[in-house]
């Protein structure tokens, strides 16, 4: 899915502040924030920072004024696919609020070439489901999926969501390359920017991701700010779309963001 954050890293601030890493030790601290591994009691809350924050600022939604209402069904969805993953991350503050998260799962190499990821199946919704995901936010599904795998996981959700997502390019990656992090959202709640919390919680459990057999860390960045944070860490994006190549069915551009996004890219890192 599209990554979105607010992020200035401030020199004299992250020298001055405490944050032991401890690959997701839940004690570990920065500015009275403590880090916690995400899970489902913490499903609304995740929801509500997507609905609040999120939406507004994430380029792709920006463009087409997309509504809290008209994203709810698609970010439910995306929360549901990732709040009790393991390699799933946020901030709280004392008061229990989420000031930043970080949204990922675990992904593999497919096995058959057939298998579809969650954006993959959106173009086969039934009327019904359709109707709930809304022709604004399908129109950033349709293109997030193009930048997925055909890597299936099994999940909980609805049908929509019996894959979560996934990429469409394993060959890319190399063919050593067998288990990776998805990145699917990184939020900063508007109260905490600046303080390098997102690139925090970008390699907050490097230890424990490696002993869990990952290899790698694969995004959709669909953010300038996104794609400038996962370059300086390393990534290096795979697989581009330009946005004035992505049309709709009257061949007419779709997204025309106003931060100066425009290009959505799948960026990769390996271990």
């Amino acid at each position: 899915m599209m990554h979105w954050y607010r992020y200035y890293l401030q020199a004299a601030l992250c020298k001055n502040t405490k944050f032991e890493e401890r690959n997701g030790d839940k004690s570990a601290e920065v500015n009275r924030l403590k880090l916690i591994q995400l899970s489902d009691k913490d499903f609304d809350d995740v929801l509500e920072l997507l609905l609040d924050d999120f939406i507004r600022n994430e380029p792709l939604s920006n463009a087409l004024n997309l509504t809290r209402n008209e994203a709810h069904w698609l970010f439910k969805e995306l929360t549901r696919s990732t709040v009790s993953s393991p390699v799933s991350y946020a901030f709280k503050t004392p008061e229990g609020k989420l000031a930043a998260m970080r949204l990922c799962n675990i992904i593999e190499r497919p096995e058959h070439n057939d298998e579809k990821g969650f954006f993959s199946l959106v173009d086969s919704l039934s009327a019904e489901e359709s109707a709930k995901l809304g022709s604004k936010a399908h129109e950033i599904s349709r293109i997030v999926s193009e930048l997925e795998n055909k890597n299936s996981i099994q999940s909980d959700s609805v049908n929509v969501t019996n894959c979560l997502e996934t990429f469409q390019t394993w060959e890319l990656v190399g063919s050593e390359v067998n288990r990776l992090l998805n990145v699917v959202i990184l939020c900063c709640h508007r109260n905490w920017t600046h303080r390098g919390l997102v690139s925090r919680l970008l390699e907050c459990d490097m230890d424990k991701q490696k002993s869990m057999g990952i290899d790698g860390a694969i995004s959709e960045a669909t953010a300038y700010r996104s794609q400038n944070l996962y370059k300086k860490y390393g990534y290096k994006p795979i697989y581009e779309i330009k946005h004035a190549e992505w049309l709709d069915k009257n061949n007419q551009r779709i997204f025309k963001c106003n931060d100066g996004t425009n290009v959505a890219q799948l960026v990769f890192k390996k271990y």
